[in-house]
């Protein structure tokens, strides 16, 4: 079920009780704390504020969010943010907030953060890096806890689990989007090969359909794709196994591969590509969007972001692609997120409470779903669902996929942790063990776990 929107109106809040804001200060700029003092002491001594009169100052120098900050985004979220620090700015003329685009792969932030130096004062992550990060960099990513807690049944459980560090009961992020999976489909391809998608609910009966739309089209269609290898995406793996709610861990807290969710879901591989209902791509993104717009592949059960990809990459198609719920395991509820991205802030950061008041504008108020959602964000905050924007029907599609994606995000929370890049890693050794070299399955995924757990082990 949706969870309840609750509106939310933020210019009086982040007035009247956000402090002085962080950032990269210009030389001529001063942080507020010290306007307040100078402030305090610029008068005649006769005419000093007496005690109660000075925390009346000192709470008009923290309601006054000047300072300078810098924001890192990536692709959409670049141009998102870009709008959102205009309005922001427009509220808060003492406010400077510099967006920079860099890219997902964290060229530019790892040596900073390494070096603990020139950090920007807010960055995105991906969701399931934000605890690799606190970890690899300790004190180096602000303690948020102040902005999400009281809100987090405003947010996805998913979304909330990602962010939340079990070793010291802190947030050390909030939540941009997040990636609930639907089933794309070519409407008009699975009519001509006459399959009803209403009985496509289970992964069984996805893989049948699929063995009737390679006969029915002289194998020239399949049903999607993937990297079987698993060395430049392993997001099918990924996408089943935490639509079972699969832990990476054991209760040591250790990585573990071999459980009873993981080897259903390189079985359910292993079917689809022994069906040859699957294409292989070798190049996962690249390969995907060529076989979009060469249409040899009809379906994709894959996270809602994908709409913009479809849609600007296959305008020809307009009109011909649907959606429906996810196929499952059991038939029932196949909710899943795949992707989403938090921003942390620095814990260098000159001015943490601008940082603060600027991503909870950005994040946690609907007003700026208006510059989101547009750009291909789908927000991880519930009260966004109810703004007029997303209410409105994608001319590409013809319905609103906006609540259609709103309508999914009951997905299982996944611990990620902080070595889940070592288990990603372990996940692209298994990918290639078993589904490329036919590898024992058990044998494969114990290497795997073993070979992921040494690489945590040496951090």
């Amino acid at each position: 079920m949706k969870k309840k929107v609750i509106t939310i109106v933020l210019s009086a809040v982040l007035v009247g009780s956000l402090l002085t804001g962080c950032g990269n200060s210009s030389d001529n700029e001063t942080p507020a704390e010290d306007a307040g003092s100078e402030a305090q002491t610029a008068g005649d001594e006769a005419d000093a504020p007496t005690e109660t009169e000075e925390e009346a100052l000192a709470e008009g120098a923290e309601g006054d969010l000047a300072g300078e900050i810098t924001v890192y985004a990536w692709t959409d979220m670049y141009t998102a943010s870009s709008q959102v620090a205009e309005a922001f700015m427009k509220e808060h003329p003492e406010a400077k907030i510099n967006v920079e685009q860099v890219d997902a792969a964290y060229t530019k932030l790892i040596p900073q953060l390494a070096s603990g130096q020139d950090v920007a004062d807010v960055f995105m992550l991906q969701n399931y890096d934000l605890m690799s990060f606190v970890n690899t960099y300790p004190g180096q990513i602000l303690d948020v806890s102040d902005l999400i807690q009281g809100e987090e049944s405003n947010f996805a459980e998913a979304a909330v689990q990602s962010i939340y560090n079990v070793e010291d009961g802190k947030y050390y992020g909030v939540p941009i989007d997040v990636g609930p999976c639907v089933f794309f489909y070519r409407a008009d391809m699975l009519e001509e090969y006459g399959i009803n998608v209403e009985d496509i609910k289970t992964w069984d009966d996805y893989i049948e359909a699929g063995k009737v739309v390679r006969e029915k089209s002289g194998g020239k269609v399949y049903m999607t794709g993937f990297d079987f290898n698993g060395q430049s995406s392993q997001d099918y793996v990924k996408l089943l196994f935490q639509q079972q709610g699969g832990s990476y861990y054991d209760a040591d807290g250790k990585i573990n591969l071999n459980t009873p969710e993981m080897v259903k879901t390189y079985e359910t591989l292993q079917k689809m590509i022994d069906a040859d209902i699957v294409q292989n791509f070798t190049s996962e993104w690249d390969d995907r969007v060529a076989a979009l717009q060469n249409e040899t592949i009809c379906t994709l059960p894959y996270a809602c972001w994908i709409h913009s990809i479809i849609s600007g990459q296959c305008e020809d198609q307009k009109g011909l692609w649907s959606i429906a719920p996810m196929p499952t395991f059991d038939g029932y509820n196949g909710d899943v997120f795949l992707g989403g991205s938090v921003f942390a802030i620095a814990a260098t950061t000159e001015y943490p409470e601008l940082a603060k008041a600027f991503v909870k504008y950005e994040l946690m108020n609907p007003d700026s779903a208006q510059y989101m959602l547009p750009n291909g964000q789908f927000e991880a905050y519930a009260p966004y669902y109810d703004t007029l924007v997303y209410q409105e029907a994608a001319d590409y599609w013809g319905i609103n996929i906006a609540q259609e994606f709103a309508n999914h995000i009951e997905a299982p929370g996944i611990n990620f942790g902080k070595f889940f890049t070592d288990a990603q890693s372990g996940i692209k050794q298994a990918s290639a063990d078993i589904l490329i070299e036919g590898k024992d399955m058990t044998e494969a995924l114990d290497d795997a776990s073993a070979a992921a757990q040494r690489s945590a082990d040496n951090k």
